[in-house]
């Protein structure tokens, strides 16, 4: 019998050896990783990183108080293999941001957002800023301590504006034609970006499209002033741009004696804000 039990040993020993080291090959490794970590950069893939940070933005808010908006953020965390990690792990949102008041909530693994909706491996914080900083640039992170190291992920981030609404006004809608003809008529353009709480939106790109004729920075055409169809918004939420258009534009038929143009215009990062058209209506 002993015989027996000492062949058995003889046959299995050297497996056991070779699973034993294999499990210190893996502990070594993990460690080798994790001392690793601070040369490589975070985002790329590699097989090394035992943890990986995605950091996601919900661009549409909600009111958190009177002048302050609320946009949602999302880290999803996961393992080396891709696999979320478990629920309960907590999760710094920060964001380094000019205005004071614009903040940031913490979040953990597994927590709902605010929809309600919970997602393995993903914590969902809150970013909160005034409505004056719309259309800041920020930079936001998300932090998270794990098996002794620090894990994030940052991403630069443009406060979006929350509820727009936009007004294309425009002057004189009743143009009269005097003489001398100068060949062309020059009508002002303007267009007003305001968010839900009715306060100004900065730094808003307008695009203007005109039925007739070109959009210019100035009121007098030049022959070596380019059109200029973009604006953006200045401090009081005002874009401006002259619309001048050919008197031979307006009247192909020059016995007419009336004739009418359409101006519309769109906000470049918001066209699905509606901003009703303008008619200008030139007498001859």
């Amino acid at each position: 019998m002993r015989r027996i039990f000492a062949l058995l040993f003889l046959l299995c020993a050297p497996a056991l050896f070779a699973q034993t080291m294999m499990v210190h090959r893996t502990d070594d490794t993990l460690r080798l990783n994790l001392a690793e970590l601070d040369s490589i950069q975070f985002g790329e893939e590699s097989a090394l990183l035992p943890l990986q940070v995605d950091l996601s933005v919900n661009r549409i808010g909600e009111v958190a108080s009177e002048g302050i908006w609320r946009i949602e953020l999302a880290a999803s965390l996961f393992d080396a293999a891709g696999a979320p990690l478990l629920d309960g792990i907590p999760v710094r949102f920060e964001v380094d941001a000019d205005d004071t008041l614009v903040t940031t909530e913490y979040g953990t693994t597994g927590s709902p957002s605010a929809d309600g909706i919970t997602a393995s491996g993903v914590a969902y914080g809150g970013l909160l800023y005034p409505s004056r900083a719309t259309n800041d640039t920020v930079l936001v992170s998300a932090v998270c301590d794990y098996a002794g190291e620090v894990f994030s992920a940052v991403r630069e981030l443009r406060l979006p504006g929350q509820q727009l609404t936009a007004v294309l006004y425009v002057s004189p809608e009743n143009y009269h034609l005097s003489w001398p003809l100068s060949g062309y008529i020059a009508v002002s353009a303007m267009v007003i970006v305001q968010d839900g709480f009715g306060n100004p939106v900065p730094d808003e790109e307008v695009l203007y499209n005109p039925q007739q004729g070109r959009m210019y920075e100035h009121q007098i055409l030049l022959p070596d002033r380019l059109p200029a169809y973009h604006e953006t918004t200045d401090e009081d939420g005002y874009a401006r741009r002259w619309w001048i258009i050919l008197l031979s534009e307006a009247f192909p038929d020059p016995s007419a004696s009336t004739s009418t143009s359409t101006l519309a215009a769109t906000l470049s990062w918001h066209p699905n804000v509606n901003i009703e058209s303008r008619i200008v209506t030139i007498y001859h």
